[in-house]
């Protein structure tokens, strides 16, 4: 017997103790003679644990409201011996939780991927002393909320059940099939099985619990594991004999949510180095056993890390979770016909992302409590320029603790915006860090954002898109002094001359002659003046269709107010190239979205490669291009 309930209310008959079991069928007669130690039965709306083996009777009297919350401690050999729990032998593979799944969106190479790593550390086995390269290391897949981690997560145990040779369809989970020869052990922080404060302190209790629920004959629902499991005790010594020699791979979902393992308290330290010391010694160090998890936050490698092994280093296998492989993939599994590249690109290409914004139910909740939490700190500019630069360099350091759960992560755990979270995000920053930042600072924000919107409304195939997507990242790599080939900063960053920054200023207008009424490079260079107060570099984005040549032009001026320079872009989503011969006084650039693999120069022009265009867009801006169109 595994669990009581009570239905008070419902028929006087039913009134006061009944007894159900595994199955959730009443109990009644003499059929059963014992109720287990670890069970627990509910008596008029309350939860009771059973201390010790008890005779069973209908009529038993509850023992006092004080057990109500207490902890009570078992074994995994008690739990097998009373039938609610599986041995480790007879455990069943995971099943996902939800009756009708949407279709798992990804690669063939992102699950053989998984398949390889897993089975490639599965099979080693770690000596003591081990120097930090040939230390094990586990698998960290790290990305946003509601960003598809469960989904992927129980993707690879459901891999690992494939024998067949997979077929490889659009929108279609395309592995290559085959099986592994291991137990496949899934537990969740979240969910069913949320963490919650009082498990805080004690994160080896709050695992042993879920490996236990993850062994249970019944349904794994919230109520079970509230009425069952969420006041157990499971020692770790009968988890390890639990686990006895048998190959497994623990798969733990939301680590995150277990967070005294990134600032642990005084008190809780020590159970914080258990923890991460039964992770090594139970799933690292012995061939046959390997873990794996997902998390919001990267920061939580280094940390476990550092408990692992205080004097070393280990490392962690870091891999991105799936993006779409096309747009015709997601449009195919997701039902969406409709679904344009820029919309895909605004929620970073992540296939849960793209389902709920399909389904009008785009999580917004968790990100407006991340950034109100962000805005209640002591941030500064230089908070924010940080945060900025981390859209080129992928550093996560860079990312304000409270923000790094809105980003995605690419292989080796360096960050990656998600355009829909982080436009939110900046637009709340220029909104209410009047007090914080200066009026030219939240203008330019204001305006990377105002880009950010261009890009998602824009036509396909228009080419207003690909202008405003250049233009932000070319803002962001300015305003942050990020020098690059197509944008070269050297002569400021070399000498060490600060400049300011601006968006189509400075330049002297009339109210006859407007900036949408200059026609051409010449009359805009006209209108810029010669003379500014210090350095300076400007972008100037003539946003009509009757400007000639150019899409977007770079101005600087030196130290001592000198203009000295002009660069001129030219934005080509194809592969096409200008048939005119580009202006003398400029360093003339064309960036096409489906570049050659190699620069050339013509007509004065210099054609990007893709590799330079890769390079300039930067970790995130990379995934945003024509190509991924």
């Amino acid at each position: 017997i595994d669990s009581k309930v009570d239905i008070v209310g419902k028929r006087d008959a039913d009134k006061g103790l009944k007894w159900h079991n595994s199955r959730g069928v009443g109990i009644e007669g003499t059929a059963y003679k014992l109720v287990t130690k670890g069970s627990s039965f509910v008596f008029e709306g309350e939860r009771y644990p059973v201390e010790k083996e008890t005779p069973f009777e209908p009529a038993n009297v509850p023992p006092t409201k004080k057990a109500k919350t207490e902890m009570f401690s078992t074994t995994m050999a008690e739990l097998v011996k009373s039938g609610i729990c599986h041995s480790l032998e007879e455990y069943p593979e995971p099943v996902y939780p939800r009756k009708k799944p949407y279709p798992f969106v990804c690669g063939r190479s992102w699950l053989k991927d998984m398949r390889d790593v897993i089975q490639l550390n599965l099979d080693k086995e770690e000596d003591d002393g081990a120097d930090d390269d040939d230390r094990i290391q586990p698998l960290c897949l790290a990305r946003c909320s509601r960003g598809g981690k469960t989904r992927s997560l129980y993707s690879v145990v459901d891999s690992s059940l494939k024998t067949d040779e997979g077929s490889e369809e659009d929108g279609d989970n395309n592995d290559e099939g085959g099986s592994f020869d291991f137990k496949s052990l899934l537990v969740s922080f979240n969910d069913s099985s949320d963490a919650r404060a009082e498990e805080q302190d004690d994160p080896l209790a709050a695992l042993t619990r879920r490996i236990a629920f993850a062994a249970y004959k019944g349904k794994k629902t919230a109520k079970n594991f509230d009425d069952i499991f969420r006041q157990m005790v499971v020692s770790a010594e009968s988890t390890r004999k639990w686990l006895g020699q048998t190959r497994c791979v623990l798969l733990m979902d939301e680590l995150n949510k277990l967070e005294n393992l990134v600032n642990p308290t005084a008190e809780s330290q020590r159970l914080a180095e258990k923890f991460a010391e039964f992770l090594k010694n139970n799933f690292l160090k012995s061939a046959g056993r390997y873990f794996v998890f997902t998390t919001h936050e990267v920061f939580i490698k280094r940390k476990l890390s550092n408990l692992m092994d205080p004097k070393s280093n280990r490392n962690f296998v870091h891999r991105a979770l799936p993006l779409i492989p096309s747009l015709i993939a997601a449009q195919n599994a997701f039902g969406w016909k409709d679904l344009n590249a820029r919309e895909a690109i605004y929620c970073g290409l992540i296939p849960g992302l793209i389902l709920m914004k399909r389904r009008s139910s785009f999580p917004t909740e968790k990100r407006e409590e991340a950034v109100q939490t962000f805005l209640a700190t002591n941030y500064r500019e230089n908070t924010v320029l940080s945060l900025l630069k981390s859209l080129i360099t992928g550093d996560k350091d860079s990312v304000p603790d409270s923000l790094e759960q809105l980003m995605d992560t690419s292989d080796g755990g360096k960050i990656r915006w998600i355009p829909d979270h982080m436009v939110y995000v900046l637009s709340q920053i220029a909104d209410k860090g009047f007090e914080k930042l200066s009026d030219e600072l939240r203008t330019l924000v204001q305006k990377i954002t105002d880009l950010f919107d261009q890009f998602k409304g824009a036509k396909t195939y228009g080419g207003d898109g690909w202008e405003a997507l250049f233009g932000l990242v070319l803002l962001v790599r300015i305003l942050t002094k990020q020098s690059d080939h197509l944008i070269d900063l050297a002569t400021f960053l070399s000498t060490n001359i600060e400049f300011t920054t601006s968006f189509n200023h400075p330049i002297n207008v009339t109210a006859k002659n407007q900036f949408e009424d200059i026609q051409d490079a010449d009359a805009l260079m006209a209108a810029i003046p010669k003379k500014q107060e210090g350095a300076r570099v400007a972008i100037y984005y003539p946003e009509h269709a009757s400007f000639k040549q150019y899409d977007i032009l770079v101005v600087m001026w030196d130290a001592a107010g000198d203009r000295f320079k002009a660069m001129g872009y030219q934005l080509k989503e194809g592969k096409e190239i200008p048939s005119d011969q580009a202006k003398s006084g400029f360093q003339n650039f064309v960036v096409r979205g489906k570049a050659a693999q190699k620069s050339n120069k013509l007509r004065n022009w210099e054609i990007a490669s893709d590799d330079q265009i890769d390079c300039f867009f930067g970790s995130s801006g990379v995934q945003w291009t024509p190509k991924r169109w």
